[in-house]
């Protein structure tokens, strides 16, 4: 690329203001459109950036409900799982008095016989 005659020193004296003028016209009309340009890419960098950011909080809202499915999943299953276990806690408690109570019983019984009252 050759510089033009703005950038020599030597060649500016033989152009007329008028080319000069026209010249200058036409770099800051270069400079203006290509500030124009990037504005315009930075606008759009923002409205994708912005898109992305919205995808991002959707996607962590998305995790959070999951997280939170799992969690009632889990909670759900310990809930029934303690019940379980009270269920079968009762039954051998139950059992358990039963046994004691027959047990009693025949003790009883084998006293009062040993003692002869039968």
């Amino acid at each position: 690329m050759n510089p033009t005659s703005l950038d020599k020193q030597n060649g500016a004296a033989d152009d007329g203001h008028i080319v000069r003028i026209v010249r200058l016209e036409t770099q800051m009309d270069n400079v203006t459109s290509a500030l124009t340009s990037l504005q315009r890419a930075q606008e759009n960098l923002q409205r994708t950036q912005e898109l992305h950011h919205q995808a991002m909080l959707a996607g962590f809202e998305s995790l959070r409900d999951k997280i939170d499915d799992v969690q009632r999943y889990l909670i759900d299953r310990q809930d029934r799982a303690i019940e379980r276990l009270d269920r079968r806690i009762d039954r051998l408690v139950y059992w358990m008095a039963g046994l004691t109570i027959a047990n009693l019983g025949t003790m009883v019984g084998l006293i009062l016989r040993a003692a002869g009252a039968f």
